[in-house]
């Protein structure tokens, strides 16, 4: 940079003797320009340059038709035009006699040669070339060039209590636990020995110290997903999720950018009561896309699990017959009924009115939950997998009393006169006599 300075100012060639300062009076045969003053010159060029940003400078510049610069992040960011792309580089071209190539592996689809991009400057090479990154590509990293804000990737080397010991750069950096995912990781050490890709957060070289963030890439990756997800989700569709979180009545799971819910009564054809039996954080599996709700602030996006599982019990009801007789098992008794399995899987409804011929207040004082009992089958639904049953059936119905017959001298059966009852309901009882 001496050499080029001293050129572009007219500094007389290196084997030229300067002038000693302790020369007072100059020899009349001495050369006409003196180094003297040109060396001091040269000394001031190198004081001012003195910690400045040459690629500022350079920047600072009467910016060409077309080209702008911007920061990111505190980190220098320049439009450019794609002029070629050759042996796996890009290069770009920002003006007269300024240049610069970026690693054709940071595109995610190979640019159209003519076009414009963006791209972030990382440094002058030796050649006078800038190189150059694509903003939020993950770069290669280097610790001399390292900074806040730039992607890259390290190697898990090591965990402890508070987070995952990353290798960058052949510097060893910190990843919090909190920093790791969006979502809780209860075992970290899985992550040992992976490659990541992560966001540096905080550097100080001096002190050695690197702060890492794979969070920061996921929510970014999440962010870019959404809207595409949104926008291509369908009723009907089949999709595949990671659970994320599960709670009592039911289970959020990660299309990939959106979350969705699977209701306690989509996990299972079973009856779930603890959606925690039947699935795990991180569990990954597919499901159906059952309802889409874009209205408000936050999406609604309901998920089955169950309808893309077959029903083991759709065998087993084609197994069963109206009218026959089978032996259950009370599973779980409610104010109006009990249901009782009558087969692995399958379940019946007992409603309380086909209990028994006398009243029945409670279920509980007649039925208790793992009593065995003999029902009869009254109907069948495939379709909606409900079966009812009937205990009554199968118990003789109790003789009612009913008044002397003089012609057989003794008690018959006799049902109440419809007309008898409704004045009987009418007047509360006080009515005396009878009809017919």
């Amino acid at each position: 940079m001496d050499a080029e300075l001293r050129a572009a100012i007219g500094d007389a060639p290196a084997s030229e003797t300067p002038i000693s300062k302790s020369d007072s009076t100059p020899e009349p045969a001495a050369a006409p320009a003196p180094a003297e003053p040109q060396d001091n010159l040269a000394s001031e060029i190198d004081a001012a340059l003195a910690g400045v940003d040459l690629m500022a400078l350079a920047a600072e510049e009467t910016p060409e038709i077309g080209s702008r610069i911007k920061l990111e992040g505190g980190r220098r960011t320049r439009s450019g035009h794609i002029v070629s792309i050759r042996n796996g580089d890009v290069l770009v071209e920002f003006g007269p006699k300024k240049q610069g190539v970026c690693p054709l592996s940071q595109f995610k689809e190979a640019p159209t040669e003519g076009t414009s991009a963006e791209f972030i400057v990382e440094r002058l090479d030796s050649e006078g070339l800038y190189v150059l990154s694509v903003p939020g590509s993950v770069q290669k990293a280097d610790w001399g060039n390292l900074e806040v804000g730039q992607t890259v990737e390290g190697n898990v080397v090591g965990v402890n209590k508070g987070g995952l010991e990353v290798e960058v750069a052949k510097h060893t950096g910190f990843m919090p636990a909190g920093q790791i995912d969006i979502r809780h990781i209860p075992d970290i050490s899985v992550m040992l020995n992976e490659r990541v890709t992560c966001r540096v957060t905080q550097l100080d070289r001096k002190r050695g110290r690197l702060v890492l963030s794979r969070r920061a890439v996921v929510e970014e990756e999440r962010a870019k997903n959404r809207e595409t997800i949104l926008a291509s989700l369908e009723p009907g569709q089949r999709r595949t999720v990671v659970v994320t979180s599960i709670q009592a009545y039911g289970v959020f799971a990660d299309l990939g950018g959106v979350d969705g819910l699977i209701h306690v009564s989509e996990i299972s054809h079973d009856r779930v009561r603890d959606p925690g039996d039947h699935v795990k954080l991180g569990d990954e599996f597919e499901v159906v896309v059952t309802k889409i709700d874009t209205s408000g602030d936050q999406p609604k996006i309901g998920l089955s699990r169950k309808a893309v599982v077959a029903d083991p019990r759709a065998g087993m009801m084609n197994s069963l017959e109206t009218g026959a007789t089978v032996s259950g098992t009370v599973r779980k008794t409610t104010d109006f009924g009990a249901f009782v399995e009558i087969t692995d899987g399958v379940e019946g409804l007992l409603h309380i009115s086909e209990i028994s011929h006398k009243r029945i207040d409670r279920v509980e004082d007649v039925l208790q939950v793992g009593e065995v009992v003999q029902v009869k089958i009254l109907s069948i639904d495939p379709d909606k997998g409900r079966v009812s049953l009937s205990k009554k059936a199968l118990e003789a119905r109790p003789a009612s009393s009913g008044r002397g017959n003089r012609d057989g001298g003794g008690d018959v059966e006799r049902a109440e006169d419809p007309e008898m009852r409704k004045l009987r309901a009418r007047f509360s009882g006080d009515l005396k006599g009878g009809l017919g």
